[in-house]
């Protein structure tokens, strides 16, 4: 089951963003082929992080919620606001087939 995971930074933690960038991406390459796409949302500006969006496979919205705490980001309060929600992947480039 797919889930789409929105999170949205606390204003003024770029810094600390940058700082755990090595420990958040040892955390999303220790879950393998779960997850299927992320990266970075920005501010209007084009270059400010403001955010993450992943799309992660799981069993349930529980394990997803789990993997997306479990994230340094989380953690350590960087993330002011985290949605997971299930997700149907109907259609885009590199979708598995039915």
């Amino acid at each position: 089951m797919l889930f789409a995971i929105h999170c949205l930074d606390r204003p003024e933690r770029s810094s600390l963003r940058q700082e755990l960038l090595d420990e958040h991406r040892a955390h999303f390459r220790a879950a393998g082929d779960a997850v299927r796409a992320a990266g970075p949302l920005f501010a209007d500006d084009g270059s400010t992080q403001c955010g993450s969006l992943i799309v992660y496979d799981a069993p349930d919205a529980a394990s997803a919620r789990a993997f997306i705490e479990g994230d340094p980001y989380a953690r350590n309060g960087v993330f002011d606001q985290i949605s997971v929600r299930q997700w149907a992947w109907l259609f885009g480039a590199g979708k598995p087939e039915d």
